[in-house]
């Protein structure tokens, strides 16, 4: 499967996001630029390739997971601040806060983080406010998922 040193680092993303990571590896439909030219990218792709050990096929695997899951995660956590289930948002956006900073999504982590902290206070007033600006943070980092996905294939075809 991966090397050990991947195995590791696959098995922690593996519990964070809950589920076995995807294989799928489709582009199709994918009009995103290359990275150099995205100004701000919502995922700083040294960090995200780095922490994959520079293996394609783990990151487009794991980039697949993260554009499964990371919705879900959205909607559970305004579904639990809704409902004013403060420790239930607060293990989502514990979840959402690990897989952000493992991936490299250092502006999605800190939302997470500070909606966590907020919940822990059941600190009404501004959790709303927070969970829609972890709601455009997502988006941002699901409308960035194709671009990294060219980029991707693109270093997988340079040769050695």
């Amino acid at each position: 499967m991966f090397d050990p040193n991947l195995r590791i680092i696959y098995l922690g993303l593996r519990k964070r996001f809950g589920r076995k990571l995807g294989s799928g590896f489709s582009t199709s439909g994918t009009t995103a630029g290359p990275i150099s030219s995205t100004p701000n990218p919502p995922i700083d792709f040294d960090i995200f390739f780095s922490r994959c050990r520079g293996n394609v096929p783990f990151a487009l695997a794991l980039l697949d997971e993260l554009e499964a899951s990371i919705q879900q995660q959205a909607a559970a956590i305004i579904e639990h601040t809704t409902r004013d289930e403060f420790g239930e948002a607060i293990e989502v956006a514990h979840s959402l806060q690990g897989a952000a900073g493992g991936v490299g999504a250092e502006t999605l982590q800190n939302k997470a983080l500070e909606l966590e902290a907020l919940g822990r206070a059941a600190t009404t007033d501004h959790l709303l406010q927070i969970t829609r600006e972890l709601q455009r943070e997502i988006d941002r980092c699901l409308n960035y998922i194709p671009t990294l996905r060219i980029d991707l294939h693109d270093r997988s075809s340079l040769p050695d």
